[in-house]
Parts: C-alpha cells; sequence; structure tokens
C-alpha cells in the first residue's frame, strides 16, 4: 500500500532498497494533494561489472540505439549518431546523443473529396 501526500511518498510493507513498483490507485483527489494506492514491488537486479570508460560509453550508446529503434517504424531506420556529452558520477554515466533518423512523414489525401472554393472563401 502506497500513500502520497504533497509529492511524498510513503511505502507500507516495502523493505527493497531497489524496486519496480505498479500501483492501482484506491482514492485520488485533485483538491486535496493525498492519492491512496494498493502497490505491488517488485525487486531489481543490480548487477555490478568492472568496465573500462571506452567499454561502458560503447554500451550507454547501444543502449540508446535500442531504446531509439524500438519507436521507430519498419520502413524507419538511423542514418547516424554522435555523442553530444557525457558525464560521469560516482558510479553512473550519463550521455546525450544526437541521432539522425529518415522516417516518412508525408501524408496523403485524396483531393476529389476537397472543396477548393470553399477553402478559398475561409481564407
Amino acid at each position: 500500500m502506497t500513500i502520497r501526500i504533497l509529492d511524498k511518498d510513503i511505502n507500507l510493507f516495502n523493505k527493497l532498497l531497489r524496486y519496480k513498483k505498479y500501483e492501482y490507485n484506491i482514492i485520488k483527489s485533485d483538491i486535496i494533494p493525498i492519492k491512496i494506492s494498493f502497490a505491488k514491488f517488485q525487486k531489481k537486479k543490480l548487477y555490478k561489472t568492472p568496465m573500462s570508460d571506452k567499454k561502458s560509453k560503447e554500451l550507454a550508446v547501444s543502449l540508446a540505439t535500442k531504446r531509439i529503434s524500438k519507436k521507430l517504424k519498419s520502413d524507419e531506420h538511423i542514418i547516424s549518431k554522435k555523442v553530444l556529452k557525457k558525464n560521469e558520477f560516482n558510479s553512473k554515466i550519463e550521455i546525450e546523443v544526437f541521432f539522425k533518423v529518415e522516417e516518412n512523414i508525408t501524408e496523403y489525401q485524396n483531393i476529389e473529396q476537397i472543396n477548393i472554393e470553399e477553402m478559398n472563401k475561409k481564407k
């Protein structure tokens, strides 16, 4: 069970440090900033592997590429990618990657259905 008051979560019956939370809202109010919900907590696995700087950068870029590729349709693809910024914190790496993507953004409309005279009057 989770209680949220003023953007602070109070998790009852949860003793996990790293978890993924699935919620089902019971009570939610926009007037009073409170939300009560049932929550299921799933433990996240943490893998610690020593890596070189170069390998960690390659792994982060490949992960970003996979995530972008999932969002693309079958006829769309990545043309190029470039790492813009790389920040390293204690044990975390944050990489900003710029992707050039080829995608079809055209929209087709049958011109037989359009009444040109009405469109000109509106202008």
